[in-house]
């Protein structure tokens, strides 16, 4: 009862906010064109606030051609929303200053946002390589890691997605590959089909679960998985390679990754890596002897502003920091979530480098 009443606070708070930012933008965009704000208006307004929310709910109830299409324009129509809201804001900011007319300071303003979108989607598509490289005396070899975070495997990114990020992987010719969390994204139902690609993946692959594995089942996305050659890390460490790996769930609370970091022994002789979902809890995890984390999550905030904002959540939002000779790298991840845009981010699959020194 108490889970299903803050469902419904979020839900409520999110069409609120969203029924805003729609009001905000077409409002301004009527009086730029001299459009009237009748009940063709608000009427407008009411089917764009409800298109993803119904969007979302068809596609998972039973997905085909016409709820995937629905879904996608549906995202990227809020992504196009999210960008409108700001250009205009900036709009209005400088025309305290600089006079324009109206119906061409609208035009600017419609190709600009439409602009954006285009370049915000080409660029999410387009995933790149980012490589770390690292040095540890507890290192007896040098190892290669594939770090895959945030695939997001549903709606928008399908089971081809998957299978060329398996190639990408397997020309790397890692030792070892590891996946931080959100493998599926929840706007679809996962199938042994969709993951099916991961068996062909040329090194032992270890896993941790997201939020997004939460959201969408965890228990059935685990059953799936379990038919694979993944091994999931829950709250555990093994040790492969020479060196110890360790997995943590995902936890909305930092208090409670603390709690499990605490609970795992770790060996101070091993080089220790730490997958984590979120990029939490790390200061407690330099204190129990880890050497490197490995975490995704935040995916660098994805879409201007949310970029500034999510810097106000986490203390590490994305690439590699230091810490008492320790490192965590926060991936920005290989798929995008809601709006398939990314503006002022970019996709990426990491190949981190561990020598021996």
């Amino acid at each position: 009862m108490k889970r299903s009443l803050q469902l419904l606070g979020v839900i409520t708070v999110f069409v609120t906010i969203f029924f805003l930012f729609h009001y905000y933008v077409f409002s301004t965009f009527a009086d730029l064109f001299g459009f009237s704000k009748n009940r063709g208006f608000y009427g407008l307004i009411l089917a764009c606030v409800v298109a993803y929310p119904l969007a979302a709910f068809f596609e998972r109830k039973k997905s085909t051609l016409f709820t995937r299409s629905f879904y996608f324009l549906s995202c990227l129509w809020m992504g196009a929303l999210f960008i409108g809201v700001w250009l205009v804001l900036l709009f209005q900011i400088v025309s305290v200053f600089i006079g324009f007319s109206p119906f061409l300071s609208g035009s600017i303003l419609m190709v600009l946002d439409i602009g954006l979108v285009l370049f915000g989607f080409i660029n999410a598509r387009h995933v790149r390589l980012r490589e770390v490289v690292l040095s540890s005396r507890k290192l007896r070899k040098s190892l290669r890691i594939v770090q895959l975070s945030d695939i997001h495997l549903g709606t928008i990114n399908l089971a081809p997605f998957l299978e060329k990020l398996v190639v990408r992987t397997n020309r790397l010719n890692p030792d070892i590959v590891v996946i931080t969390g959100d493998l599926v994204d929840g706007s679809a139902p996962v199938s042994s089909t969709m993951l099916q690609s991961l068996n062909d993946i040329r090194a032992p692959v270890f896993y941790v679960i997201g939020n997004h594995e939460i959201y969408d089942g965890l228990e059935g996305v685990l059953r799936i998985l379990r038919k694979t050659k993944v091994r999931v890390l829950r709250n555990e460490i093994v040790k492969h390679a020479g060196i110890q790996i360790a997995g943590v769930d995902f936890y909305e609370g930092t208090q409670e990754v603390i709690s499990h970091i605490k609970r795992l022994k770790f060996s101070k002789y091993f080089f220790t890596l730490l997958l984590n979902h979120a990029p939490t809890g790390f200061p407690e995890a330099v204190r129990q002897g880890v050497d490197l984390e490995l975490s995704g999550h935040t995916h660098g905030g994805q879409l201007f502003p949310f970029t500034l904002f999510v810097r106000l959540t986490y203390r590490y939002v994305r690439g590699l920091h230091s810490l008492q000779g320790s490192h965590i790298f926060i991936s920005q991840g290989v798929g995008t979530w809601g709006p398939p845009l990314r503006l002022g981010t970019s996709s990426e699959m990491t190949l981190v480098t561990l020598n021996p020194c």
